[in-house]
């Protein structure tokens, strides 16, 4: 794979542990989007694609583009030009730091954080488990341990 995947708009397909494929874009690096999208065999319709919702966006370790296939690129629109709200919580903190995929940042008190998902890294392998176990109805663990609760 080359590092033309870590372009904004770039469609990747990836392999399902259950043997279908799931769809993400790349948006500004490390940032990237799923779609609410999963077929049994492999398409390449940036339309069908696209016309999904978004099921997540999260940051993307550096390698993860490596397990995925690129099968082309766009300009990003509607929902992937706005930016996404991440927390930064550090142990023991009474406020949180509120980071936006656009690079703004605020402190806020912890329970303007509840709910929403810790700063972190993931993985091919955690983004494909996370994929199907959303697609599937069920709650994926490491997105639940990511999240802000209340000490």
């Amino acid at each position: 794979m080359s590092k033309r995947l870590h372009k904004p708009g770039a469609f990747v397909r990836i392999p399902l542990p259950d043997g279908t494929y799931g769809y993400g874009r790349c948006r500004e690096f490390p940032y990237a989007s799923f779609y609410k999208l999963r077929t049994q065999e492999p398409i390449d319709d940036l339309d069908t694609i696209a016309a999904a919702p978004v099921l997540f966006s999260v940051g993307i370790h550096k390698d993860a583009h490596k397990a995925w296939d690129h099968i082309g690129k766009r300009p990003l629109e509607g929902e992937l030009l706005e930016p996404f709200l991440r927390a930064h919580l550090p142990a023991g903190a009474k406020t949180c730091t509120i980071l936006s995929s656009d690079g703004r940042q605020w402190e806020a008190p912890i329970e303007d954080c509840v709910g929403m998902e810790k700063i972190a890294s993931w993985g091919a392998q955690s983004i494909a488990a996370r994929i199907a176990d959303e697609l599937d109805g069920r709650e994926n663990a490491y997105a639940a341990q990511t999240r802000v609760k209340l000490p």
